[in-house]
């Protein structure tokens, strides 16, 4: 207090005060301050925006001014036309490209029930495998009732094999599901559509291998947003054939392929080799087989030149060691002149 009142005494004379520092004086001065330190705030407050918005106004035409864009907007997703080139640059450098296909008008409410059935049979596979090899094997026999025993079933693969026929009947490709009463209580007894039997045979599983390939790469590789997706892609080749892709991706400017089987051999998987041998990606193929073991897919990728053959449980850990393979590799010199 003593030190204010000496400041204020010391500048008294800035306000037209004379004369002794009387207490009358000094309040004089203390009401000037507090009238200037009001000034002072309302020009920060009412003249700077001012003045701001006035040079906001003269920006030119193209230019977003600050103040008028709106926090907390929603990012915008990338998507394939962010990166558009790569896949196309790729095949068209081995004289190959993507052929147009017939728009097919997809029903937007069956289509999410669609995913998350293929979600489920993936991710309980160990426990619905031999259900759903019964499955594959019946589904194209038309007019068909079958009775499938769980009687040697763990109860959680009893659970699951009850969700499962629940879930195919309501997306239409079971039209009776049933479980018997006791003394059969241990069997179901169901019978197919004729609709929708691709889905079951092989549909699922690229649904299922095209959901865990962006998830992988949205996780493994964050900073990498220059993602392309192409799943069941056409393409003519060079020497004038067609050929389906299952999954073609690119990532950090790389072009990979993802072929689904729910069960394969080598002599359909070489044929297949040969079918795309001109497009050169045998570094950058992943064939993804869902009955085969570990040792069963090691054993066949040394019979087709050591491409990649993975099974559910290394799926994720031969996709990323491909990617860093390729990726990582010394990439060819260009020598100018």
């Amino acid at each position: 207090m003593q030190k204010i009142t000496a400041i204020l005494a010391e500048t008294g004379d800035l306000f037209g005060v004379t004369g002794p520092q009387t207490e009358e004086n000094l309040d004089r001065i203390a009401n000037a301050l507090e009238r200037i330190a009001s000034a002072l705030e309302k020009l920060t407050t009412e003249k700077k925006p001012e003045a701001v918005e006035a040079k906001i106004e003269q920006a030119p035409p193209n230019i977003i001014p600050i103040s008028r864009v709106e926090p907390n907007l929603p990012v915008t997703p990338i998507t394939s036309a962010n990166t558009h080139g790569v896949i196309e640059k790729y095949l068209a450098t081995h004289g190959a490209k993507e052929l147009e296909r017939t728009k097919i008008v997809k029903d937007k409410d069956r289509e999410p029930r669609l995913n998350q059935t293929a979600s489920y049979i993936g991710q309980h596979f160990p426990e619905l495998k031999e259900f759903y090899q019964f499955l594959k094997q019946r589904v194209q026999i038309p007019n068909g009732t079958f009775t499938y025993s769980t009687i040697e079933n763990t109860p959680t693969q009893k659970a699951r094999i009850k969700i499962l026929g629940k879930n195919l009947k309501e997306i239409g490709i079971l039209e009776n599901w049933i479980i018997l009463p006791a003394p059969e209580e241990n069997c179901i007894q169901l019978k197919f559509t004729s609709k929708n039997q691709i889905y079951l045979t092989g549909g699922w599983f690229e649904r299922y291998i095209e959901q865990q390939v962006k998830h992988i790469l949205k996780k493994s590789y964050p900073g990498d947003t220059h993602r392309q997706y192409r799943p069941n892609i056409k393409v003519s080749l060079k020497n004038g054939t067609t050929v389906e892709l299952d999954f073609l991706f690119a990532i950090k400017n790389e072009v990979f392929c993802i072929e689904t089987k729910t069960n394969t051999n080598e002599q359909e998987l070489k044929e297949y080799l040969n079918r795309i041998q001109s497009l050169e990606l045998q570094k950058r193929l992943l064939i993804v087989v869902a009955e085969k073991t570990t040792k069963d897919c090691g054993a066949l990728a040394q019979k087709i030149n050591g491409v990649k053959v993975a099974n559910l449980d290394n799926f994720e850990k031969l996709l990323i060691t491909m990617i860093n393979t390729v990726c990582d590799a010394p990439k060819e010199r260009v020598v100018l002149g």
